[in-house]
């Protein structure tokens, strides 16, 4: 075990030569960098420093952490072996300017939260990582009010079966929350947050075991609320999704890896979403826009207007539409290829491109177009509409994903360049 002081000086202090890996049997050492030594002799941190997985324990001598770390905005302790939140105390102490602390993976234990912890304030601190410390929700109740300041709360990977905060516990400056690979179930426990932290803006609860959003009034709690993301919930009907309208404020939206989500094919699972969502503008990262919503709502209509089961958004959307002809044949499903307009220099040539194919394999196809190995050419998707360019060019360089994500419509380019030269 060992020091802060110690472990800073190890890695800053030293001009000399640090052992860095070794291969085939030889040591291989490099010199050691870090800050500039001022002219008086002190040594300069810089504003953000990393001490992952160094066996700390403690802080050490004080008095020199504190002249050492005067500049040091964000302290990253990933994995060690910091158990005692009287020496989490004592690096806010010496570093009073900390803006970000990180104490993810350190096991700390409630027997050692000093009773006076109440009386302390670092309204520097505005985010907070407490991942997989096993922290109790009474440390939780107990810390938080140190930091008056805190915007931004990682709670993660700490087996929270319930929400067993005090009734009347709230801690308003809080906006960001992640609540990522817990225990946690009942969305009645999980609104409980909401009234702690009554600001909330943006909540992170992916690979959790919520498995049931209720039709009850359980979401006015986050009024604030306006993005989510609760990927890889065990959700399992269209009803629970619909519940996602019940937020006061959501408008972003992130769910991916939920088992019935998964089996639906992605266009049609998209568009069952946008149309059933109506207040998400932001979907699984990808904006939402007037013309994919209206497209969206209308095939909607068309899905469901022969059913026995309408669900209560069909009506909504048939008010507006109104009644609506069905298409011949009509298929939802994405298909094998689409029709593109290909680009390199001065060809251009309408190709059938097969969607469930990777970038890769595409790349390596275009080699008869270019005359080009498929390492010295990049690939831009253009999407057009009305023979106009309506976004950014998409940089097609990852190797391994499938066509078909890109979604490609008809009307669309694929414009390709030579590495060494300028991308107009």
């Amino acid at each position: 075990m060992r020091s802060l002081t110690e472990v800073i000086k190890d890695k800053y202090e030293d001009p000399g030569l640090q052992e860095d890996f070794t291969v085939g049997g030889i040591k291989v050492y490099t010199p050691k960098t870090g800050p500039a030594i001022s002219g008086s002799g002190d040594l300069q941190l810089p504003p953000r420093i990393v001490m992952d997985d160094k066996n700390i324990s403690v802080v050490g001598d004080m008095k020199a952490c504190a002249e050492m770390c005067r500049n040091v905005r964000e302290l990253d302790l990933t994995k060690n072996l910091v158990t005692d939140w009287c020496e989490v105390f004592k690096i806010l102490d010496v570093i009073p300017s900390l803006q970000f602390l990180n104490l993810t993976s350190n096991s700390l234990t409630h027997t050692s939260l000093p009773s006076n912890c109440r009386e302390k304030t670092y309204p520097h601190i505005q985010t907070l990582a407490l991942n997989k410390t096993g922290i109790t929700w009474m440390e939780v109740a107990a810390v938080l009010p140190c930091f008056p300041s805190l915007s931004e709360l990682h709670l993660s990977m700490n087996q929270f079966t319930h929400v067993d905060l005090p009734r009347n516990f709230t801690h308003p400056s809080v906006s960001k929350l992640f609540m990522n690979n817990t225990n946690l179930r009942d969305w009645h426990d999980i609104s409980k947050l909401g009234i702690a932290f009554p600001n909330l803006v943006s909540m992170t609860i992916i690979d959790s075991d919520v498995d049931h959003l209720p039709d009850e009034e359980v979401y006015k709690e986050f009024s604030k609320l306006s993005v989510l993301n609760i990927s890889k919930a065990n959700l399992t009907s269209w009803d629970e999704i619909d519940n996602f309208r019940r937020f006061p404020q959501l408008s972003s939206l992130r769910i991916t890896g939920v088992p019935f989500l998964e089996d639906q094919e992605p266009k049609a699972r998209r568009q069952q979403l946008i149309a059933r969502l109506p207040n998400i503008d932001m979907l699984n990262g990808s904006k939402v826009t007037a013309m994919e919503k209206e497209d969206a709502e209308r095939a909607f209509i068309r899905i469901f207007m022969d059913s026995e089961n309408q669900p209560a958004r069909y009506r909504e959307l048939e008010a507006v539409y109104g009644k609506l002809d069905p298409l011949v044949d009509v298929d939802l499903s994405v298909s094998d290829s689409v029709r593109l307009l290909v680009k390199f220099e001065d060809k251009a040539e309408y190709m059938d491109i097969k969607l469930y194919q990777t970038v890769l394999q595409f790349k390596k196809l275009l080699q008869n177009f270019t005359g080009l190995p498929c390492n010295e050419t990049h690939v831009d998707y253009i999407e057009m509409l009305d023979g106009q360019q309506i976004h950014g060019a998409t940089d097609m360089r990852l190797s391994h994903k499938t066509l078909v994500t890109y979604n490609f419509n008809p009307g669309d380019e694929i414009h390709i360049f030579r590495k060494n030269d300028p991308v107009s």
